[in-house]
């Protein structure tokens, strides 16, 4: 879900909880740009803050990117939340959002998007693992 998706719609908080509650995993893509606001990743029932690539191509560019980046992930981990690093492309970017403690990464430096049948047919059923480093807060 990106936050203006959240903010335009109909969808209202109980709804979002009865999703989680029913083990529909939420992801606020695109954070950091649009709409954000820090009372949507303590209010919403969220499991992952995905940081817009406009941060991450500019890290280590930008002290600013690197200081957001770090402040996203440090405001996600206290909340229990896993964060994804949109727009991976180069080794040096990946370096930075391991550094600043990212718990997920996508983008170019490891495939291209790809459909559905192409990945199934190079690597067999998709399967999201993540890693934690801590348990979520229960909301």
């Amino acid at each position: 879900l990106t936050e203006s998706a959240l903010v335009e719609s109909e969808v209202t908080l109980p709804v979002l909880h009865a999703l989680r509650d029913l083990g529909v995993r939420l992801h606020l893509d695109d954070f950091g740009t649009g709409y954000s606001s820090l009372a949507h990743l303590q209010d919403l029932p969220l499991h992952t803050v995905k940081i817009d690539r406009h941060f991450i191509s500019r890290l280590g560019t930008e002290p600013a990117a690197d200081a957001v980046t770090g402040a996203v992930v440090a405001v996600a981990d206290r909340l229990g939340l896993s964060v994804i690093a949109e727009g991976v492309e180069t080794d040096e970017q990946l370096d930075r959002v391991t550094a600043l403690g990212v718990h997920l990464i996508q983008g170019y430096r490891f495939a291209p998007p790809a459909p559905l049948d192409e990945l199934r047919h190079e690597w067999g059923t998709p399967a999201v693992v993540e890693r934690r480093a801590t348990p979520p807060i229960s909301r």
